[in-house]
């Protein structure tokens, strides 16, 4: 369907204010909107306005200030984009913008960068048959955008760089052994926490206690029956001693598992939203609990900041933890501490305290003398060469500092990242 002169005068508006809106003008995003929802109204069956309509949405996703508010939009984005393929998807320009609107999204919520592999490779094929299809710098913009989309599904492809080759070899087993440690049992912790209300009332708890930190293991390695017993076991046990703060965190760890396994993503970022809840009240019910604190940093560190803005929970937690074991609490084992102290930087890096994660992480120099670690630290500290102490506008974490993070081997879904240690055996 032709669009008429005087829509094209507002089509071509649109797409202006559409250009500001992605380089940050939020009243453009809303003014683009406006153009694209009429346009859309005027002409529902054309494929090209319904994608610049969805990536109008896209942007009042980004610039929304409730966690729900943007994944709502942005499902609804998706959901537009994906009708104007359905309508045509032979058109580059709707492959582009979807493409586009793809890799801005969380993978962990939105498993969305699959589709951005479909929609560039679309792309690069009709290049190779017709060379004029793309200009250069299109060419290698699309390249480098789908070697950042294999990285988000851990198909890291042919990435040639110095960057993938020594982070490869950072990769490591010492540096794993960090990663598995145990959270300290009650009977180590109890005379250095809050006894209050956290106390096991009897054996019978104690054991089913047990029990379901075994079953939450098992669903953090994909059982998903096992997270449905998990949770029962500790939803029975919140009710049964409801002062009991601990229960009460780990109930909160089964409510990630659940939103982990929900397929939709509104649903997903709702049932985590949940979980997070309920750490913050078993933190409040016991504040000077180091290990509720560690349960709650380790589930925030792993959530989408753009999403969650979590960051500064996980900086509470941790520093609360490396404070206590600076008045010799004892709490955490010195690979622990140094996990914590390494998670601190990565928080403080996501949301552009640059100076404070880069202190974070010479610290770490200063405590280790394992090489490979060591050059884990030199690359993050790299990664931030030249940057200001802080960004006030942080972007969302670099495609580098993705490919850093899983040298590591933080790999698998988010909240399985979380369990995959001892800490719940």
């Amino acid at each position: 369907m032709e669009i008429n002169d005087t829509h094209m005068k507002e089509y071509e508006k649109g797409k202006r204010f559409l250009k500001k809106g992605t380089d940050g003008d939020k009243d453009a995003v809303h003014s683009a909107y406006e153009i694209f929802l009429k346009l859309r109204k005027a002409y529902p069956d054309h494929a090209l306005i319904e994608a610049y309509y969805g990536s109008t949405l896209a942007l009042l996703s980004r610039d929304a200030d409730e966690t729900l508010e943007k994944a709502d939009k942005a499902q609804t984005a998706l959901d537009a984009l994906n009708h104007a393929i359905s309508m045509d998807s032979n058109h580059k320009d709707i492959r582009k913008l979807r493409a586009k609107v793809c890799m801005r999204l969380p993978d962990s919520y939105f498993r969305a960068s699959q589709t951005a592999i479909e929609d560039l490779s679309f792309l690069l094929d009709r290049y190779k048959d017709d060379p004029s299809y793309l200009t250069n710098k299109e060419v290698t913009e699309i390249k480098k955008d789908l070697r950042t989309a294999y990285k988000n599904v851990e198909e890291l492809g042919d990435v040639d760089t110095e960057m993938q080759q020594q982070s490869n070899h950072a990769s490591v087993k010492n540096f794993e052994t960090l990663m598995e440690q145990d959270i300290p049992s009650h009977k180590d912790n109890m005379e250095n926490n809050e006894k209050a209300g956290q106390e096991f009332n009897n054996g019978k708890n104690l054991k089913k206690f047990e029990e379901g930190k075994i079953y939450l293991k098992k669903a953090a390695n994909g059982d998903k029956d096992a997270v449905n017993t998990a949770h029962e076991i500790f939803l029975k046990l919140r009710k049964a001693e409801p002062s009991n703060a601990l229960y009460e965190a780990y109930y909160g760890m089964t409510m990630m598992l659940i939103a982990r396994n929900k397929k939709i993503p509104l649903s997903r970022l709702k049932e985590s939203i949940a979980g997070m809840k309920i750490l913050d009240g078993a933190v409040r019910a016991a504040p000077h609990d180091s290990r509720i604190r560690l349960l709650r940093g380790r589930a925030a560190s792993r959530l989408p900041e753009e999403y969650f803005h979590r960051a500064k929970t996980v900086i509470e937690d941790y520093t609360f933890l490396i404070e206590r074991e600076m008045q010799k609490e004892g709490f955490l084992r010195t690979e622990e501490y140094l996990q914590v102290i390494y998670q601190l930087g990565e928080a403080y890096s996501r949301i552009g305290q640059n100076q404070a994660a880069v202190m974070c992480w010479k610290r770490l120099m200063n405590e280790t003398q394992d090489p490979d670690f060591l050059r884990l630290l030199t690359l993050k500290m790299k990664s931030l060469e030249g940057k200001p102490a802080v960004e006030h506008n942080a972007i969302p974490e670099s495609p580098v500092s993705i490919l850093i993070r899983r040298s590591v081997h933080f790999a698998g879904s988010e909240i399985k990242r979380i369990l995959e240690d001892k800490n719940f055996q």
